[in-house]
């Protein structure tokens, strides 16, 4: 077929009528009416346009040939989806006047270097908008009654402009189309009372950007290994959309992509170690990772959010007195007071947070509902402890104020402090440490009940529970540990060095390495059972120790070190031991072997090292120095 010439209309058109369709490289197309049917067929006054709205992703689909018949649709395109896409909206302009001082080709040739911004402006210049449509669910438009009567030989001309895309979602609008009225049917041999046109739109699935910071937003504090899943529908009822976690990398990000039209949100599943969930990426009400794309579309720039994930509370529990002050080793004796300092890490969002959604708001999130700290003693420990014995300091030795920073509650053989406030938050102590650390000291002291629990091989344990909770809607977190000390001893028998025989009634008193004898334990002013060192040697009471009919006597109670046992009794018939024994007390030696101390019987002869030996030979060197007189003189008197 081939372009004509518009004349003017008499009666009938003599010549053709004729459609312009410039979309893609489809050129220009035209029904041709022969002088036979002109003469016969009655010019419609009206004709309906319908407008097939479709879709491509790739590339412009070739094949559609706009003739105003109806057409199947070639591979690579389809109907258009606005639950998917968004809503379209097409305006019927008619530019009969326009066309009376241009050709259809310049008129084309304009509308196509326009934006769609620009055809309000143009329309108001060279139109009038007949009607102005949305596609339907199929995609579809129907202008019904579209004037086509040509009055005084001018054909009625319109133009069919995409005026409404949704942004983002629709890469490329469809291309303007001109329409001169009344057509025919390729034939040429009827009017057409409906004229099929198929715009095409090229279409995109949009993608999101989440990145993932440490602490605050900004660069240097990118995040890896957040997990998350992206829903659609409503926080706490949605669907979820992806089959594996979106994982963030090492630039701290993570892109969701195949977005279409609908609200979303992301759940945080799994905060990278050391740090928490965030309150406000979870899957109930109180999500803020929501990002709405509407039938009008979005800026696909938009399309991003940044997180940031905060250090969770930590709690650190140390022993400050003893043998190994600083360490899990740390041993007492029994009445010793426990000096114990917990560090408690405060979180930097223990007030609120921040993040920036899928709007690209900055939003504040929410803080700490539940922040406290619980210590209980194990067996054989107690706390004797009152509000005023817990002391609370931030790290410039600052003490916080009971009442106002935080509160005591006394609890069976140990105490909770809480630093909610009544109003639900902390205090602006509290908050100024976010980010630091809290120190919280007390005592405990070791009792007699720890000879069970160290012969059973255990340490006295002392229990503590940092619970949290950064989100309203969730779980109580827990933040836990046991923190062990010792105390030790060491058993002994008494027994024959050569039978191997147990003896009894052995006296030893016990002397540590500042050479101070062990007097045992006595109340003190504070009604603690205290250990008792003196430098006078005892010779009765509880600092004596005396073996057993079965030879046994036993230490318990003391801190790991050096000792000595001093016999200064020996059982009966048993030469007294004139040398100390050297003992050291570790966290093996009470559970261990006993450690034998053997005494020699004493016998009729004068026993090595006795002191009736020690007399008998003095004696006898006495003897052997007058009879060497005696013998000397007689010599002399001959």
């Amino acid at each position: 077929m081939k372009n004509i010439k518009r004349e003017k209309f008499s009666h009938v058109r003599k010549s053709s009528l004729l459609i312009i369709v410039l979309l893609g490289a489809l050129g220009t197309l035209f029904g041709t009416a022969t002088a036979s049917f002109a003469k016969t067929k009655d010019v419609p006054e009206t004709t309906t346009i319908i407008v097939h709205k479709l879709q491509y992703t790739d590339e412009n689909p070739e094949g559609i040939v706009n003739d105003g018949s109806t057409v199947a649709l070639p591979n690579g395109v389809e109907n258009y989806n606005p639950k998917k896409y968004g809503d379209v909206s097409f305006s019927l302009v008619d530019i009969s006047e326009i066309g009376k001082t241009k050709t259809i080709e310049e008129i084309q040739t304009e509308l196509n270097q326009l934006n769609q911004t620009d055809y309000v402006a143009w329309i108001s210049k060279n139109g009038t908008v007949v009607s102005e449509q949305k596609a339907d669910e199929n995609g579809a438009i129907i202008f019904k009654d579209v004037p086509s009567k040509v009055i005084d030989g001018e054909h009625p001309i319109y133009a069919v402009l995409e005026t409404k895309s949704p942004k983002g979602l629709v890469k490329k609008i469809a291309q303007p189309i001109i329409v001169e009225l009344p057509m025919t049917n390729k034939e040429g041999t009827d009017f057409l009372p409906e004229i099929n046109l198929y715009p095409k739109n090229q279409v995109q699935e949009l993608s999101l950007t989440l990145t993932k910071y440490a602490e605050e937003i900004g660069s240097g504090h990118e995040l890896a290994g957040a997990e998350f899943d992206v829903y659609l529908g409503v926080p706490g009822s949605g669907t979820k959309m992806n089959d594996k976690p979106l994982v963030t990398d090492a630039n701290g990000q993570l892109t969701v992509t195949g977005l279409t039209v609908g609200s979303y949100y992301l759940v945080e599943t799994k905060a990278p170690q050391g740090y928490v969930l965030h309150p406000n990426a979870q899957n109930d009400e109180n999500n803020k990772l929501i990002f709405v794309i509407t039938e009008e579309g979005i800026d696909s720039d938009t399309l991003k959010i940044s997180l940031t994930n905060y250090k969770k509370p930590d709690s650190d529990k140390t022993v400050e007195n003893g043998t190994a002050p600083g360490t899990n080793n740390s041993s007492f004796a029994v009445g010793d007071p426990v000096n114990y300092k917990n560090t408690i890490y405060v979180p930097t969002d223990i007030s609120n947070g921040s993040l920036v959604n899928g709007n690209g708001e900055t939003e504040t999130t929410s803080g700490y509902t539940v922040f406290k700290y619980t210590d209980i003693g194990g067996k054989g420990l107690t706390y004797k402890g009152t509000e005023k014995d817990v002391i609370v300091t931030d790290t410039a030795g600052k003490k916080l104020v009971l009442g106002t920073d935080y509160t005591y509650k006394s609890e069976t053989n140990g105490f909770t402090i809480d630093f909610i406030m009544t109003d639900g938050k902390v205090s602006q102590n509290v908050a100024a440490a976010a980010g630091k650390n809290l120190l919280v000291t007390y005592q405990m002291i070791i009792n007699e009940e720890a000879k069970v629990i160290i012969e059973n091989g255990n340490g006295l344990e002392n229990s503590y529970d940092l619970t949290w909770n950064n989100n309203p809607k969730g779980e109580d977190q827990h933040e836990t540990g046991k923190v062990p000390v010792y105390t030790g001893g060491a058993k002994f028998i008494k027994e024959d060095s050569k039978t191997k025989n147990p003896l009894a009634g052995a006296q030893f008193v016990l002397l540590n390495n500042k050479g101070e004898y062990f007097n045992g334990w006595s109340i003190d002013e504070k009604g603690n059972n205290s250990i008792q060192w003196v430098t006078t040697q005892p010779t009765e009471g509880p600092g004596i120790l005396e073996s057993k009919e079965d030879g046994t006597f036993e230490i318990f109670g003391l801190p790991y070190g050096n000792y000595q046992l001093k016999e200064i009794k020996a059982p009966a018939d048993y030469n007294l031991l004139t040398k100390t024994i050297d003992f050291e007390i570790t966290e093996t030696t009470y559970n261990g072997s006993l450690i034998g101390i053997q005494n020699k019987k004493k016998s009729n002869l004068p026993l090595t090292g006795s002191v009736e030996l020690i007399v008998l030979t003095i004696s006898g060197l006495a003897l052997i120095a007058l009879a060497s007189i005696y013998f000397v003189k007689r010599n002399q008197v001959k």
